[in-house]
Parts: structure tokens; sequence; C-alpha cells
């Protein structure tokens, strides 16, 4: 029997914790069983958790897996990290792209003014960082980012090559 080469994967999701797991188990899986397969994402997410996004990055990179990211729909926000895993970056002509500075939802939470204060300087460390990786994988320096990130900067495909952020033009599909 064939061993396949490359393992196509669909990823039209949130970016949460428990989304994340998944993916990271499915891949395990798959590298465990062919060490040398490849991966493809097929990806549409509105974004989502900062934190789950960067444990997604890091594995990816300090596992060394090999990883296309394919987006079909949406990579907003958190899923911008998520893409930034890929070694090729690609997407469909009709894909949307958000950049945010990220955000803190506080609904049923009760925190005293120091606490929020500690939870603000939390999220601007994951601005920076978040800024530092996109920088890292397009042509866009920091205090270009940074605006974008201010002015939650809406990109169509075309312009998310043009910026560095996919490597090869957009496909039809």
């Amino acid at each position: 029997m064939k061993k396949k080469t490359e393992q196509e994967l669909l990823f039209i999701n949130d970016v949460s914790s428990e989304s994340i797991e998944k993916l990271i188990k499915k891949i395990v899986t798959e590298q465990k069983a062919q060490p040398q397969i490849k991966f493809k994402i097929l990806l549409h997410s509105n974004g989502g958790d900062f934190v789950a996004a960067m444990a997604f990055y890091n594995f990816i990179k300090r596992k060394k897996i090999k990883i296309d990211i394919h987006v079909i729909g949406d990579c907003n926000s958190a899923a911008l990290l998520f893409l930034c895993a890929a070694e090729k970056r690609t997407a469909a002509k009709t894909a949307n792209f958000l950049l945010h500075s990220p955000r803190l939802t506080v609904s049923e939470s009760d925190y005293s003014p120091s606490e929020l204060q500690k939870q603000i300087r939390s999220i601007s460390g994951d601005e920076k960082n978040f800024i530092t990786l996109l920088r890292r994988h397009s042509k866009m320096p920091a205090a270009q980012l940074k605006l974008m990130f201010e002015k939650e900067t809406w990109l169509n495909a075309e312009e998310a090559f043009n910026y560095g952020l996919l490597t090869e033009k957009p496909s039809r599909h």
C-alpha cells in the first residue's frame, strides 16, 4: 500500500483551546503513522483565542512539522497567527483577513482595578508578540502593523499577498 505524502485537514472553526487541541491530536496521530507526511490545512476562521493560536504556532515550529495553509474563507484576528505557522501560505481570491489588537472580554468576571490592570498589561504583551510574529512573516514594519491593528483593518487576498502575509498569489479556489 502506497503511503500518502500529504494529508489535507479542514479547520473551519474559531480558534480555541479545544479546537487547537483537537487539530494537534490529529496532526500527532498522522505523523506517528507517517513521520514524513506534510499537512495542508484548509482554513476558515473568525479568530478567537490568541493564546491558543500562539500554542499552535509554537507547537508547529518546535516540532518542525511541514505544514501549508490555504485560506478558503476568512482568516481573522488570532487565525493570522495560525496562518503564520505555515511554510506555504495561500488563499482563495475571495478570502478576507482581519487585523486588530487583541481584546479582553469582561462579561461575567469580577475584577478589582489592580487585576484589570494586570489583564491590560497581559493583552498589551500579546499585541507586541502578535506584531513581532506578523512582522517576521510579512513585508510590514512594526509601526505599520500597529497602525493597522488600531484601525481594525480588513484585507482582501490580493492585499494580503502584497503585504507578504501570503507566500503565493491568490487562486480561484
